[in-house]
């Protein structure tokens, strides 16, 4: 298995551009009821309880006492201060980001990165965990738990299965290890995803949005996005200027490693129901690895006199699953 430096879990941003003159096949978005259902019936066993798990010895208690009490309410009230004392001293986080790929990182890490927390405390950020199990070993004074854990945000609510390893020390359980390996959606049918079109955002702001991301700020990042969001269709305000803008997509749930998701763009003479002449510009992106937070980019500037808008798909898996129209 390889293993690489501990910078964080969220380096969520894959950005690449392709342009050629082909139209790939896109199979349609399935409608909302359908969505919903595959959704509800996929978050059932990350709801609280869930898994109906039952702690039932004194050292299972305690142990579900850290997960549900220390540990969420840590995250949930932004105080890393919290979750501190529990953490061993050779504590170690481990973040699978691809398959036979994880990423390591010490405790003075692991506090370092989670304490951004405290930048967003506004946000509505918070984290529901359904255990799953609870194995004690009395005699090697050991115990493994799991979870499913997912972080909700106003943008983002990627899944985990956790996986925390705890030794007791001196009568009190603390915690040496804590495993994360996201869950992605079951079906490309089963993402949610926003895109937001802006006005022109040059390469080293958007590298500092990225690095929002990466620091456990996604919602922060998101915020500077929206603050330059474009409403009204961008084509139609300066005809003989032709347009520039910006676009970013942002993925409610991590897309799978090696997914290929597609964001392109689609300039239309009338409308988009009845389009007349069409330029169709693929842009494509392979998903190279797994963070929670995940934002694409692209950009596009345009001259034709013809054009009077545009809209942007977004595609998962030769999936349609979501649209913007200007």
């Amino acid at each position: 298995m390889k293993r690489s430096k501990f910078t964080g879990p969220v380096n969520g941003i894959i950005a690449a551009l392709f342009l050629s003159g082909c139209v790939m096949t896109i199979q349609p978005m399935v409608p909302p009821g359908q969505k919903a259902a595959l959704q509800k019936a996929s978050a059932a066993a990350f709801a609280p309880g869930g898994m109906g798990y039952v702690a039932a010895t004194e050292d299972e208690k305690a142990i579900e006492a850290m997960l549900l009490g220390t540990l969420k309410k840590g995250f949930d009230s932004h105080d890393v201060g919290m979750i501190e004392p529990i953490l061993a001293p050779d504590f170690e986080y481990r973040y699978s980001v691809a398959p036979g790929k994880m990423v390591v990182g010490s405790r003075d890490e692991y506090v370092k990165i989670r304490s951004a927390w405290e930048k967003e405390t506004r946000t509505g950020r918070s984290a529901d965990y359904a255990l799953n199990s609870i194995q004690v070993n009395a005699n090697e004074k050991i115990a493994v738990a799991t979870a499913f854990v997912t972080y909700r945000s106003r943008h983002f609510h990627p899944r985990f299965l956790e996986t925390y390893l705890f030794e007791k020390a001196g009568g009190s359980w603390l915690l040496k290890q804590q495993v994360a390996q996201v869950i992605h959606p079951a079906k490309p049918e089963m993402h949610d995803a926003e895109v937001i079109v802006t006005t022109p955002i040059d390469r080293p702001e958007v590298k500092e949005i990225f690095a929002l991301l990466a620091n456990q700020q996604p919602e922060t990042a998101i915020a500077r996005l929206k603050a330059k969001q474009v409403t009204e269709n961008p084509v139609l305000a300066d005809r003989k200027q032709g347009m520039s803008v910006s676009f970013f997509t942002i993925f409610k749930e991590p897309p799978r490693v090696g997914a290929g998701v597609r964001t392109p763009l689609n300039l239309y003479e009338w409308s988009k129901e009845n389009p007349g002449r069409l330029r169709y510009i693929p842009i494509t992106f392979t998903v190279p690895s797994t963070n929670p937070y995940v934002v694409m980019s692209g950009s596009a500037e345009f001259g034709s006199p013809w054009f009077r808008g545009f809209w942007v798909d977004v595609v998962v898996d030769d999936r349609a699953i979501a649209s913007k129209t200007f």
